[in-house]
């Protein structure tokens, strides 16, 4: 026999341990017993997770609660305790199910088992704890919840005019405490509140008390209590009705038998019995009392729809006594009178209702109205209505084809916008040359929005390819009275197009105030100029019009009683629009000094005798015939004079186009000149323009420019130039065509055009310019006039070249 004492560990579990006896007398054989140890442990540890301890938690919310231990032979059972008592699931089961007990899971080493529950006012503050043997874990819940009850004691139940009510109003339990408030029929009232105290689910209870007079006036009116909780932002009421009887005070059987009633309110109002009463016998009779009292509005459609065109009718109901044929008015609402209107609109009056009538309905009648009940018992009652009128899409048309400009580079966007007018709300399409768009495609975006019945749709396209994405888009709008669409051409970057409606607003003799509408700005930001010249004067000049964008311009420094052509044109990054458009030029005639401004005459003046010249206002014809005489023969002194200087001035400017049309003969094509800016062509890629020579065009414009220098009015910008030229009678100048035009451009030179050239005085001294201080003035006008060849097209950035596709 032998004794093994051993000791054993949690380790050991499981472990075998086997006994070997043997005999020298049996050698050959060899008795075995083997033993396999069941060490019996608790678990080595249990703690318990889920919502942190002390978190704030809001009644109703679902928090799950583990419990987990590891080790432990036999296998530990997990049992959950709410405070002392074990958590079990109800039974019946609850619907829905507060509280869902998990059974033990097992994950190797690890025993876990799930409490589940939904969280109420008794779990505040609960301590749940999980037991396995003799270890155990705990967690406790912080519950905030609204009042579990709202309750209003009284102090009495039968109530009688003038006498006193005390109200309290319990909130029993709540976490965090709450706010009491009181109101009668909306009426805010003044309570007194006690201390907070101590409540069950270890939350706090309030109270707050009201004092009210009782009136005839106050039967069944509706006194509320309002438990407010801030944090919560939860609200929990009760309401007590007020019942006051009759009789008391209010009603009076005086000595002669009569009945008095005072404080009368509408619940007076009805069939009164009166019975009489002697040795002789009985009698009855029955007596009405009508009491009259202010309208209230019952019934008022708000808002009231018909379709465009339709006839619909906006009711107003009221309860009144007297009801009047004549106390229904309306009013509409509209801060201009023509808005407040009710032309067409027809008033109907029966009974407790009262209509306004509207036949055709129209846009325009579509607003607030009011409905103005009084039957002579004051306040009369009011009641606002919204009258909607329902109409199929109206796309807002810009143009009649709207454009917008983007570089089709694959790295631009652009945007589209649809905008249309509609009631019910609109539905927007778009199409891509007529078939639909994939708004999934992620090139394409599309937001919409609307304010009251205006609608808008941005289609807005990612990385624009020229290949792909210049096309027609059309927008189309539809609701379920119809449809409208819109086309919009998404092209490349361009030149502007010409503008359009060029007219005249106002006039002086100095002055035309001019008036036009924007055309397509080709994708970049335009400006316009104006070019204008005086019938019969040399050369053109031009006026930029500040601010860029403006779209009226007053030109100034005008001559009176001269007729003049205005051309407007719009220029970008990419160039100018061109003279071609009609609707961008117009002839003027400007007034003269003794006539009144005001509208243009577009037509020639009328020429007149020589011998009529300016007659004085009709009020002169008082004075005296010899006067008159005199006056007659100074006017044709005058007029044979200007005809003698005007046939001088043409003879020399004949001579001088003489001179002008050999030098043109001879010098290049570049060197041409022609005044008439409309016929000239465009050529190349450089814009340069080319142009012939017509003597009869030229002969009354131009000086031949060959043998003097002018002399040049200051530049706008202050520039410095190191080099001048010399010696100008040695060097064959041949000035371009448009040199004048660009000098007259920016330089607005006073007084009659015709003597422009004239006025030029020449001395030895101006044909020497210093070399430190000017350079040839042909190279300033040059790049004035945009004229330099150094610019190559690939220059500009790619947005701005304007390929077309």
């Amino acid at each position: 026999m032998s004794n093994l004492t051993f000791l054993v560990r949690r380790e050991d579990n499981g472990l075998t341990l086997t006994c070997e006896a043997f005999s020298e007398a049996f050698t050959k054989e060899t008795f075995k017993k083997s033993l396999t140890l069941n060490v019996k442990y608790p678990a080595q540890k249990l703690w318990i997770e889920g919502s942190p301890e002390g978190q704030r938690l809001r009644a109703g919310t679902r928090v799950k609660l583990v419990c987990l231990a590891i080790g432990g032979n036999p296998d530990p059972s997990l049992t959950w305790y709410k405070d002392s008592r074990t958590v079990t699931e109800p039974w019946p089961p609850q619907e829905p199910r507060r509280v869902q007990l998990g059974s033990l899971e097992k994950s190797g080493s690890t025993f876990s088992r799930e409490l589940v529950l939904i969280t109420g006012p008794s779990d505040n503050q609960a301590k749940f704890t999980c037991k396995a043997g003799q270890l155990s874990a705990s967690t406790q819940l912080v519950v905030q919840f609204p009042p579990t009850n709202v309750t209003i004691l009284a102090n009495a139940s039968a109530l009688r005019s003038g006498d006193a009510l005390n109200l309290t109003c319990v909130s029993v339990s709540s976490n965090p405490p709450v706010n009491l408030s009181w109101d009668k029929e909306g009426e805010r009232l003044e309570g007194v509140a006690a201390r907070p105290r101590s409540a069950p689910f270890k939350g706090s209870a309030a109270a707050k008390s009201v004092l009210l007079r009782i009136s005839s006036r106050d039967h069944g009116h509706r006194v509320t209590c309002r438990a407010h909780s801030t944090e919560l932002r939860e609200t929990v009421s009760a309401f007590y009705r007020l019942n006051v009887l009759s009789g008391g005070p209010r009603h009076r059987i005086l000595s002669g038998g009569a009945l008095q009633l005072w404080n009368v309110t509408r619940a007076d109002d009805g069939l009164y019995q009166l019975h009489c009463q002697n040795s002789e016998g009985t009698a009855e009779a029955l007596v009405r009392l009508d009491v009259h009292y202010a309208p209230t509005i019952r019934a008022l459609q708000d808002p009231t729809e018909v379709n465009i065109g339709g006839s619909v009718d906006i009711v107003c109901t009221v309860d009144a006594n007297p009801i009047l044929p004549g106390m229904f008015n309306w009013e509409r609402l509209g801060e201009e009178e023509e808005d407040q209107s009710l032309d067409n609109m027809e008033k109907i009056s029966k009974g407790s209702t009262g209509r306004l009538r509207i036949h055709n309905a129209k846009l325009t009648q579509a607003g607030a109205y009011q409905c103005i009940v009084d039957n002579g018992v004051p306040p009369p009652a009011r009641g606002l209505v919204r009258l909607v009128i329902r109409f199929a899409p109206q796309v807002e048309h810009p143009t009649p084809l709207t454009k917008v400009a983007a570089a089709g580079d694959s790295t631009s966007s652009a945007t589209l916008h649809c905008r249309a007018r509609g009631v019910p709300n609109i539905v927007f399409t778009w199409t891509k040359n007529g078939v639909p768009l994939d708004l999934q495609d992620p090139r394409y975006m599309e937001h919409t929005y609307h304010q009251g019945g205006v609608h808008s749709s941005l289609l807005t396209i990612a990385n624009v390819s020229a290949a792909q994405d210049y096309a027609l888009f059309t927008c189309t709008a539809t609701n379920p009275l119809g449809s409208d669409h819109t086309n919009i051409q998404l092209v490349s970057i361009s030149r502007p197009d010409p503008p359009s409606g060029l007219r005249v607003m106002s006039m002086t003799p100095y002055s035309v105030g001019l008036e036009w509408k924007p055309g397509f700005d080709g994708g970049l930001p335009q400006r316009f100029q104006i070019r204008y010249e005086a019938l019969g004067i040399p050369g053109f000049l031009y006026m930029d019009v500040l601010p860029p964008q403006a779209t009226t311009f007053t030109l100034t420094g005008l001559q009176p009683s001269t007729r003049y052509r205005v051309w407007l044109l719009a220029n970008n990054a990419l160039g100018d629009s061109g003279l071609a458009d009609k609707g961008s030029q117009i002839s003027i005639t400007t007034p003269g000094l003794y006539q009144p401004s005001g509208e243009p005459d577009y037509q020639l003046p009328t020429e007149q005798p020589a011998g009529n010249g300016y007659l004085p206002p009709s009020g002169s014809s008082e004075l005296p015939l010899l006067s008159v005489l005199f006056a007659v023969g100074g006017l044709l002194l005058l007029s044979n004079a200007s005809c003698v200087g005007r046939f001088l001035w043409q003879r020399r400017l004949r001579r001088l186009a003489e001179g002008i049309s050999e030098k043109t003969e001879a010098g290049s094509e570049e060197s041409q000149i022609k005044n008439d800016y409309e016929e000239s062509q465009w050529t190349g890629d450089r814009d340069t323009r080319s142009s012939t020579l017509s003597t009869a065009d030229v002969e009354p414009y131009y000086h031949s420019m060959k043998d003097f220098s002018p002399q040049l009015p200051p530049m706008l910008e202050e520039v410095s130039y190191p080099q001048g030229f010399t010696d100008l009678e040695e060097e064959d100048m041949a000035f371009p065509g448009h040199l004048y035009d660009e000098v007259e451009r920016l330089y607005a030179l006073s007084g009659a055009w015709g003597h422009l050239y004239d006025e030029v005085q020449m001395s030895p001294s101006d044909l020497h310019w210093s070399k430190d201080k000017y350079e040839d003035p042909r190279g300033i006008y040059d790049q004035v006039a945009g004229d330099l060849d150094t610019v190559e097209p690939d220059s500009l950035p790619f947005e701005l070249r304007g390929h077309l596709v």
